[in-house]
């Protein structure tokens, strides 16, 4: 019984400490100083100003340092973990960018879900091109890839799911999310 409350005081001090990992991440707002945590107190370092909502976050798996931030004035990229931000945008014609999708395989490609639909850099942000064939809404909130397979790609949209097979070339209707679908028993 001994084992079994020392290793779940453990386990709540692992989820605890994951937790303000999370919320550190999650805290990023826009401008300020360093990102912090305290008791009771945050302060964040993050693209933008003050007025401009952080919308979305990716963290590259392979080089952790590597973070784009979805923005209303579009996508910002830091190569140290978040110390300083630049505009990665030229291409980006939607800039409220709702969702980030990192290729785990090929971390130089990126997905943004935005107001105008998806949008995909091969260059680490560098420019971006629409990848829209087959979306019937382009309103994107969310974005997912198969790690296994990173050429199928799905996104979530106000009409459903919708999914590539080719990497965004072309997009097909996955399901539908509709209010009206969902049993209310």
């Amino acid at each position: 019984m001994y084992r079994l409350a020392t290793l779940l005081r453990h386990l709540r001090y692992q989820c605890t400490a994951a937790l303000v990992v999370i919320a550190v991440i999650s805290a990023f707002s826009l401008g300020g100083s360093p990102a912090h945590a305290g008791i009771n107190t945050w302060t964040s370092n993050g693209p933008g100003s003050p007025d401009q909502p952080f919308l979305a976050l990716a963290v590259t798996p392979s080089t952790p340092t590597i973070l784009y931030a979805g923005t209303t004035i579009g996508v910002f990229k830091s190569t140290d973990g978040g110390g300083s931000w630049a505009a990665v945008n030229t291409g980006l014609t939607s800039t409220t960018v709702f969702a980030l999708a990192i290729d785990s395989v090929t971390p130089a490609t990126v997905y943004a879900g935005t107001d105008g639909g998806v949008f995909k850099s091969r260059d680490a942000g560098g420019t971006w091109t629409a990848v829209n064939s087959g979306l019937t809404n382009t309103t994107v909130l969310s974005l997912a890839i198969t790690p296994s397979t990173p050429t199928i790609v799905y996104a979530g949209t106000f009409g459903g799911v919708f999914k590539s097979t080719d990497a965004g070339g072309s997009w097909i209707g996955a399901g539908s999310c509709r209010p009206s679908a969902v049993s209310r028993d």
